[in-house]
């Protein structure tokens, strides 16, 4: 879930719900992924809108080879939500193809390897900070945390019935 300093008192609210309901479910990881997947969708949207977009491919190249090429669309499309196995907690961020980082990268095969440097730029490159994601968790952010509370406060009361 995004942290946003105005909303702490939020953020302790979610902990605390949190908490319960792990103390209440054997499954609780589980259900608490659950709710933070629903919840996170506006993220990934307002992100998705945000996210630039070039009008023609291009390609990454390796000791003068290309070895990747890149469709328009394709940093938009790789963001997701990302599930570790150790934490409850999911994350919202681009998918970064480190098992298959060559070849084409179109329709839903995704490699935004370059993700931070369209949000903070790339001295020496001329890339220049593009803020994409800072910008669309500062607008959707207080509603995903809104709606994680909501369905966590209904999750408790559905397991203590």
């Amino acid at each position: 879930m995004p942290k946003i300093n105005d909303n702490s008192g939020i953020n302790a609210e979610i902990n605390e719900l949190r908490n319960k309901l792990r103390r209440m479910s054997a499954n609780s990881k589980k259900r608490m992924q659950s709710i933070y997947k629903r919840s996170a969708q506006p993220l990934i949207q307002e992100i998705q809108v945000r996210a630039p977009e070039s009008d023609q491919p291009h390609s990454r190249s390796v000791g003068g080879e290309v070895v990747a090429t890149y469709y328009p669309g394709n940093l938009k499309r790789s963001f997701k939500i990302l599930v570790f196995n150790q934490s409850p907690a999911v994350f919202v961020g681009p998918n970064l193809n480190k098992s298959n980082p060559r070849g084409d990268f179109k329709g839903i095969r995704t490699d935004a390897y370059y993700a931070h440097w369209m949000e903070f730029g790339a001295p020496g490159s001329g890339i220049k900070p593009g803020p994409f994601v800072r910008p669309a968790v500062q607008s959707a952010g207080p509603a995903v945390l809104e709606k994680a509370v909501t369905l966590l406060k209904k999750e408790i009361e559905k397991s203590a019935k």
